[in-house]
């Protein structure tokens, strides 16, 4: 179905590949909303890509834009990692999701 697992403490969360659209706020760029575009998602957070490089640690808001509407969830930047003129954040839920809640967005944009 084209996830992978990986280990978190002692749980176990599937990652889903999901490339949709991504807003973001981080206090660092003010009011400013970020474009950018999820990469990844498990029940502990997302894989981002934004044109920008947020400092790890940061409080982020994002709305990611589904086919099927707008979800919103709060995150910290957990590490950024640049290559060329890619940046790439992994950003941890600040509330842990349930593993439905990534496989659903997974499957409502693959059906």
């Amino acid at each position: 179905m084209g996830r992978r697992s990986e280990e978190v403490g002692h749980r176990r969360s599937a990652r889903f590949p999901l490339a949709i659209p991504v807003r973001a706020r981080l206090l660092q760029f003010g009011e400013q909303e970020i474009p950018g575009r999820l990469k990844d998602i498990s029940a502990g957070g997302v894989l981002v890509e934004f044109p920008v490089c947020a400092v790890p640690g940061s409080a982020v808001a994002l709305v990611l834009r589904s086919r099927h509407g707008h979800v919103e969830v709060q995150g910290q930047v957990a590490w950024v990692s640049r290559s060329g003129d890619r940046t790439m954040h992994g950003i941890a839920f600040t509330q842990m999701k349930d593993d439905d809640f990534a496989a659903g967005l997974f499957r409502g944009e693959h059906t």
